[in-house]
C-alpha cells in the first residue's frame, strides 16, 4: 500500500500582545506491505513513513507560544501477528527519528536558542511491544503483554532525559457459560 496526505490546522491561539499565530500545515507519506504466512495464520505488516509539519505551535511559560518552522518524523514499523486455535501472539517494533528541522526560540530576555537538529521531546527512537496468550477448552485463559520504550528527552533542548522503561501486564480469566471471571495485573 501507499498513502499520501496533506493537512491544515487553523491556530486560534494568540500571543500575549494579541498577535495571531500561523496555521499548521503538513504532509505525510507512508508505504508498506502486508504478508500472509502459514496458511494465513500469521501476518507480517511492515511500513515506512515520513511526516513533515510546519508552524507547529509549542506552549511556553507566561502564556507565550513558539512556532517551530518545521518538524520531521520518519521511521519504520513492523508488526507480526499469529493465531492458532489455542495460542496467539503479537510482536511489534517501531523506530522513529523525530527532529526539529527549523526551530529557533527566543526567551523573555531576548536570548535566541537554536534547537534545529534536536530530537522532539517525549519521542523515543525505539519501541517494542508484545502479547501472547493461551486458551484452554475448559474456559481458562492466560495472557502476558508488555511494552518497552527507549530513552526520551524531556525538553526541546535535549538536556534532560530519562532512560528506557518497560511495562508488563498479566491476565488470567475463566469463562463458564455467559459469565467471565478475570484478574489483571499491570505495572
Amino acid at each position: 500500500f501507499a498513502q499520501y496526505a496533506t493537512g491544515f490546522k487553523p491556530n486560534f491561539n494568540l500571543q500575549p500582545d494579541g498577535s495571531e499565530l500561523k496555521p499548521e500545515v503538513g504532509a505525510q507519506l507512508e508505504i508498506g506491505q502486508r504478508f500472509r504466512l502459514l496458511e494465513s495464520r500469521m501476518y507480517v505488516n511492515a511500513s515506512a513513513y515520513r511526516i513533515q509539519r510546519r508552524n507547529v505551535t509549542l506552549s511556553r511559560p507566561g502564556g507565550f507560544f513558539d512556532q517551530a518552522g518545521e518538524i520531521r518524523s520518519q521511521g519504520i514499523e513492523v508488526k507480526t501477528e499469529a493465531n492458532w486455535p489455542a495460542i496467539y501472539f503479537t510482536l511489534g517494533y517501531g523506530y522513529t527519528d523525530a527532529e526539529f528541522v527549523d526551530y529557533v526560540t527566543t526567551n523573555n530576555a531576548g536570548v535566541r536558542t537554536v534547537l534545529s537538529g534536536n530530537t522532539r521531546s517525549r519521542t523515543p527512537a525505539h519501541t517494542f511491544s508484545y502479547q501472547a496468550g493461551r486458551l484452554w477448552r475448559n474456559g481458562l485463559s492466560l495472557a502476558v503483554s508488555g511494552r518497552r520504550h527507549g530513552k526520551q528527552f524531556l525538553d526541546d533542548a535535549n538536556t534532560l532525559s530519562f532512560d528506557s522503561y518497560s511495562l508488563l501486564n498479566l491476565a488470567a480469566s475463566y469463562t463458564r457459560g455467559w459469565t467471565t471471571y478475570s484478574v489483571n495485573f499491570s505495572n
